[in-house]
């Protein structure tokens, strides 16, 4: 016979996967709907709000679900395999990241300091993508026979810019949407749905398609 007094209620298995797709999904229709504006993107974002919300266990599996989905989804074809994981490992960083930055953030937004607040989400921006960048321009070395002196020189304009922007969007956005999302922490990625969505993860980073062509810019 059930307890009376306990009125806690159940929390429901199908949970933390909806939200999982929500987020991936997002992430990934961000993507999309940005892809012809050059280094200007919402999947970092997405991502750092993933773990800020979630857990840092979900934002990167949401950062790497999000860059697997949307890459090997890619109109200018898929990346060679290097090059993809790097991205994974780069948007799923960015999901760890916004765990480990929300509750500095929102301790600060309680007290009302929104103008640090906004500062530090722009510094988590930055990090992230620069994290990411690196990460992906590395991984470009790595898989094209290329001089190191010629990639950076290139690279160093569009990562300037890509840092740029999401340092503003962070800014921008997160101190406004942070405390829409804390709510959302209190079912945390365990168990088999997480191990699923990890075996989910690896089947897109070893997908046979992933190498066909190298990825194709404009």
């Amino acid at each position: 016979m059930d307890n009376p007094e306990n009125t806690e209620p159940r929390r429901s298995p199908v949970r933390q996967p909806v939200l999982l797709g929500l987020f991936t999904g997002t992430a990934v229709g961000a993507g999309y709907l940005l892809a012809g504006v050059s280094n200007v993107e919402l999947m970092t974002l997405i991502a750092a709000l993933a773990g800020a919300a979630l857990g840092w266990p979900s934002g990167a599996v949401v950062g790497a679900l999000a860059a697997g989905v949307y890459s090997l989804g890619s109109p200018f074809g898929p990346p060679v395999p290097i090059l993809l994981v790097a991205q994974a490992l780069g948007l799923a960083l960015a999901g760890i990241l916004g765990h480990l930055a929300a509750r500095p953030l929102g301790n600060m937004l309680a007290r009302g300091r929104r103008r640090t607040t906004v500062i530090l989400a722009g510094a988590l921006g930055g990090v992230a993508t620069l994290g990411y960048d690196v990460l992906t321009n590395l991984a470009g070395l790595a898989a094209f026979d290329l001089a190191p002196a010629v990639v950076v020189t290139g690279a160093v304009p569009f990562v300037l810019i890509h840092v740029g922007t999401n340092t503003v969007i962070f800014g921008a956005l997160v101190p406004v949407l942070l405390p829409r999302l804390r709510g959302l922490s209190r079912s945390p990625l365990t168990g088999g749905g997480g191990t699923a969505a990890l075996v989910l993860v690896a089947s897109l980073l070893l997908a046979p398609g992933a190498g066909a062509q190298p990825a194709q810019t404009s």
